[in-house]
C-alpha cells in the first residue's frame, strides 16, 4: 500500500517519517537529504528530500518519491510510470549503474538490474532449454553411423554383413538449474513487485527449491556453468543470474533510490525531442507533434571553439542542423530557474555565428536556443533576450520550455 508521496526538493519533516517508520539513509556516501542553506551566512538551516524512488516501512506501506513538479494523477498508477521509468533507463543506460558510477546514481537492496537482465533473455529467447543428443539403439531419428559400427554386433548373413542394433541420435530438450533460476527470479520478482511491474510471468511452475536458503550452493554450481558456456548471450544470462543471487535478501525494509534523476530526465527529453520535434513557430516556441513529428535527430555534439587551446570544446545537450537552422537545446532539471543560465548564453554568442567550412560565409541563416525543464503542464517563458543597447545586430532569444514531465516519462515507457 502506497502511504504517503512527496517530491524531490521536498522539504524534509523528520516527524513525518518517523511516525510512520520510513526510514532514510544519510550519511557520508550516500545522501538521501540535500542541505537548505540561510541566504546570509554558509550554514545549513534544513534539509530537503534529494532522491527519487521508493521506501518501505515495516507494514509494508510505501513512500514514493516522485521527480520534480510531477503532477500525481493517480498514485499507485503514477509510482508505476515512475518504477517503469527507472528500469528502462537502467535496460538502456547499464553503463551508468556499474561501478562507482553505479553506486553514485542509484542503490535499491534488490537486485532489479540483474532480473532485467534475466527477462531480456527470456523476452528474446524463452526460457533457457539445452539441447542434448542421447544415442540409443532402435529409437528412430536420425541414423548415427560411427556408434552403430563401434557399438553394434556384426552378423553374417549369406554375403552381408548385417549391423544390431542400430544407433539413433535422439534429441532431447530438457530443463536444469539455469531455467529453474530464471523461472525463480522472473516470476517471484514479478510477485512481490507487482504493484510496479507490468510483466507477463514464465507461466511454469514454481521450482520446490529453496533458492535462498541455498543460494551460495547455486552460486556455486552457476560460477562452474559459466566456465562451461561459451556463447555470449548464455554468458550474460548467467552473470546476471550469477549477480541476482549474490545480492538478493528476503527480508527487510525494501527501498530504491536514483540520486540523479537529472541524467534520466537527459535521456528522456532527447527521445523525446527525436520522436515529436516539429519546428519553432514565430514566438520562438518549441512546437511538438505526435502525429506529424519531424523526426530530427538531436545529438550531444562537441565544438572546439577555444583557438587558443584547441583541445577545450563545449558539448550542448541537444544539438541539431536542420537545413539552413541550427537547434541548441539544453536539459535542466530544476523545480524553476533563478537568473541568467550563462552557459547556454555562451553556447548562442559562440555559436550562432558558426561558418560554413568551404563557403567561409556563415553557415546558419537562423539559431534557436532552449533550456528544457520539468513541468506538471506544457508552456514557453522567455529566459533571456539581448537588449539592443548592448547588441543590436543579432536579436539574441532563448526560451525556457516546460514539459509536462509526466508525458515525457510515459512515452519513455513505450
Amino acid at each position: 500500500m502506497i502511504k504517503k508521496y512527496l517530491h524531490d526538493g521536498d522539504k524534509y519533516d523528520q516527524n513525518l517519517f518517523y511516525s510512520e517508520g520510513f526510514v532514510l539513509d544519510y550519511n557520508d556516501l550516500k545522501m538521501d537529504l540535500g542541505n537548505i542553506y540561510s541566504k546570509e551566512k554558509y550554514k545549513s538551516i534544513d534539509k530537503f528530500i534529494d532522491f527519487v524512488g521508493f521506501v518501505e516501512n515495516d507494514d509494508n506501506d510505501l513512500l514514493v518519491v516522485f521527480p520534480k513538479n510531477y503532477k500525481v494523477l493517480n498514485c499507485e498508477e503514477d509510482s508505476k510510470i515512475l518504477f517503469n521509468c527507472i528500469s528502462k533507463h537502467i535496460q538502456k543506460r547499464p553503463d551508468m549503474y556499474i561501478g562507482e558510477n553505479g553506486d553514485k546514481n542509484f542503490t535499491s537492496n534488490y537486485p532489479f538490474a540483474a532480473f532485467y537482465g534475466v527477462y531480456d533473455y527470456f523476452a528474446n529467447y524463452g526460457l533457457y532449454l539445452k539441447n542434448k543428443f542421447f544415442i540409443k539403439p532402435n529409437t528412430g531419428g536420425r541414423l548415427n553411423w560411427k556408434e552403430t559400427l563401434n557399438k553394434s554386433e556384426k552378423f553374417i548373413n549369406y554375403e552381408d554383413i548385417i549391423l544390431f542394433p542400430l544407433y539413433y541420435n535422439k534429441n532431447h530438450y530438457f530443463s536444469n538449474l539455469i531455467t529453474d533460476c530464471m523461472i525463480f527470479v522472473i516470476d517471484y520478482t514479478i510477485y512481490k513487485f507487482n504493484t510496479f511491474i507490468n510483466l507477463s510471468p514464465t507461466g511454469k511452475s514454481f521450482p520446490g527449491v529453496d533458492f535462498i536458503d541455498k543460494k551460495e550452493d547455486i552460486l556455486s554450481i552457476l560460477m562452474q556453468l559459466k566456465q562451461q558456456t561459451f556463447k555470449d548471450n548464455e554468458q550474460q544470462l548467467i552473470e546476471n543470474l550469477i549477480c541476482y543471487f549474490s545480492e538478493v535478501n528476503i527480508g527487510g525494509h525494501f527501498y530504491l533510490k536514483h540520486y540523479s534523476f537529472s541524467s534520466i530526465w537527459e535521456d528522456m527529453i532527447k527521445d523525446y525531442l527525436c520522436n515529436f520535434y516539429k519546428e519553432i513557430n514565430s514566438s520562438h516556441e518549441i512546437v511538438l507533434d505526435k502525429n506529424n513529428p519531424r523526426k530530427l535527430v538531436f545529438q550531444k555534439k562537441s565544438f572546439h571553439v577555444n583557438a587558443a587551446k584547441p583541445t577545450q570544446y563545449i558539448s550542448p545537450d541537444y544539438y541539431c542542423e536542420s537545413e539552413n537552422t541550427q537547434l541548441i537545446f539544453d536539459a535542466k532539471y530544476y523545480s524553476d530557474i533563478k537568473g541568467m543560465d550563462y552557459k547556454q548564453i555562451s553556447y548562442l554568442f559562440m555559436l550562432s555565428g558558426m561558418k560554413d567550412s568551404i563557403t567561409d560565409k556563415k553557415k546558419f541563416k537562423k539559431t534557436y536556443s532552449a533550456l528544457i525543464l520539468p513541468s506538471e503542464k506544457r508552456f514557453t517563458k522567455i529566459h533571456f533576450q539581448i537588449d539592443s543597447m548592448y547588441n543590436d545586430t543579432y536579436d539574441f532569444i532563448i526560451t525556457e520550455e516546460y514539459m509536462d514531465i509526466r508525458d515525457v516519462m510515459i512515452s519513455f515507457c513505450k
